[in-house]
């Protein structure tokens, strides 16, 4: 069913956000390093920003494109839906990192568990109830893949023989479960940091692209509106910063003000110095050394 918000070329498909993502990635891929927006507010803050923006945005469409043929309704329908793909970019930027916090404790409860079943496994095969052999497949090794493996294969090998090791033994089928849970998310983890150690592409990677294509987008948009209606606070009730009450502005949402030109030098000045001026313009360079450095700073 259509999003009632949505403008026609706005699917629910897209409210999802994971299609929108996977057409965008070559161009927020195609970005330069250099190019990136550093992300210092909230991401879920700026996409309902530019939603809520768009949506009153559209009412003045015909104006916009009057005034910049760029921005038709693709375009909008565009910014819409990279807002969308932000949204869920930054939630699976949140699902990845919360293992990645985590990834001490889960090794440490790994550690111990693993140590539990060996020792119950152990006592089983000794008794001839589980096959001793599949237990040579626990290394007992160092490092978290091997924690990862030795988890995997302690719950493989007791879940096989649990309708014969049912109740004669202190392990419980719930520390299976956990035991295989474990060994799934630590490899997940190291997955992750062997992609980004290689420099491949990681969640915050994809989230930092995208923000920068929404910022990028919503910041030329608001440009137009601001032509468009540049009396008053109309054109910030249209398309708020998004930078409003977070911390400051950044430079961009600072309007340029042309300082005001130096004094013209006294006549007597110019002439001072062998009659050159030589004296006058060290001077007036000293001053703008003091007023762009500070008294305290050399202009080096």
């Amino acid at each position: 069913m259509e999003n009632q918000n949505n403008a026609p070329g706005v699917t629910s498909d897209d409210v999802y956000g994971q299609e929108v993502l996977i057409n965008l990635l070559p161009e927020v891929q195609a970005i330069e390093a250099d190019d990136l927006v550093a992300i210092g507010v909230d991401v879920k803050s700026v996409t309902a920003t530019v939603l809520a923006a768009l949506k009153e945005i559209r009412k003045l469409s015909t104006e916009i494109v009057r005034a910049e043929p760029r921005w038709d309704a693709a375009a909008l329908d565009k910014l819409q839906k990279a807002a969308y793909a932000l949204n869920w970019a930054n939630a699976q930027y949140l699902a990845a990192g919360q293992p990645a916090n985590d990834l001490l404790a889960m090794v440490d409860e790994g550690m111990k568990l693993r140590d539990r079943l060996i020792l119950d496994a152990r006592t089983l095969a000794s008794r001839g109830l589980v096959d001793s052999t599949r237990l040579d497949n626990v290394q007992l090794g160092v490092g978290y893949k091997n924690l990862s493996a030795d988890l995997l294969v302690l719950a493989t090998v007791l879940r096989d023989a649990w309708p014969v090791i049912q109740g004669k033994c202190a392990t419980e089928k719930a520390e299976l479960d956990r035991a295989a849970q474990l060994g799934q998310l630590i490899i997940g983890v190291v997955g992750e940091r062997e992609k980004a150690a290689s420099g491949a592409t990681t969640a915050s990677d994809v989230r930092a692209r995208v923000f920068t294509l929404v910022v990028k987008m919503y910041d030329d948009l608001r440009r137009v509106i601001t032509f468009l209606r540049w009396k008053g606070e109309e054109a910030e009730r249209l398309a708020p910063s998004l930078y409003a009450n977070r911390g400051g502005r950044r430079r961009s949402d600072v309007p340029e003000v042309q300082p005001p030109a130096p004094p013209a030098a006294p006549p007597a000045a110019a002439t001072a110095a062998n009659g050159h001026g030589v004296a006058a313009v060290a001077s007036t360079q000293a001053d703008r050394n003091i007023e762009e450095n500070g008294p305290f700073m050399s202009g080096e």
